[in-house]
């Protein structure tokens, strides 16, 4: 079976010194929806000054972590995130990571820089790692949307959103969302649920 926090905390223990892990997908979306649901990969936005995934993705790999066959890089707005597999405990049932990462794109270089100064502390199984706000989950959700995802991961996404965004514990940031989302090439999609 996956283990997405196993997986969170291996990529925490592979990265170089310097690169800034902020969890987003289903693991952050959690905190915030009213009804949390269970989540088999792990969304990861990997804050750093290289200039390439490069590196970072050669440290996974050396730890453990293998490329899965097909596409590997996927591209929604002006993202670009690659994914991985994390083969533990069970290799043939792997944890999906998908690694976000914002290119040479200045529009998503100011994103990123805001999700992680905006990104809260938190611990996982132990360790001391940043989770992105409710307003930034939003917009990766919607960049996912974006990216062509259809059936079943488009509902959980758009599930995801709609729970945030209708939670009446949580005071939103709407104008945050629609700027941020209009800088990374998603703000049609984030209109449909901020309505």
């Amino acid at each position: 079976m996956p283990d997405p926090v196993g997986a969170v905390l291996s990529v925490h223990g592979a990265v170089p010194a310097g690169v800034e892990i902020v969890i987003l997908g289903g693991l952050a979306a959690n905190a915030y929806r009213t009804v949390p649901r269970v989540t088999l990969d792990a969304d990861l936005l990997l804050v750093t000054d290289l200039r390439s995934a490069g590196p970072i993705e050669r440290a996974l790999k050396s730890a453990g972590f293998t490329r899965p066959k097909g596409r590997r890089v996927y591209r929604a707005g002006r993202f670009e995130w690659r994914r991985l597999l994390w083969p533990f405990p069970d290799p043939d049932d792997p944890t999906l990571i998908d690694l976000f990462f914002s290119g040479a794109d200045p529009h998503s270089a100011v994103f990123i820089r805001s999700v992680a100064a905006r990104a809260i502390a938190t611990m996982v199984g132990g360790r001391p790692l940043h989770a992105a706000t409710p307003e930034d989950v939003v917009v990766f959700k919607a960049l996912a949307i974006a990216s062509g995802a259809r059936g079943p991961k488009e509902a959980t996404d758009a599930d995801d959103i709609a729970s945030i965004v209708r939670n009446p514990a949580l005071s939103l940031d709407r104008a945050y969302i629609r700027k941020m989302a209009s800088s990374v090439g998603v703000l049609r999609v984030v209109n449909r649920f901020l309505k």
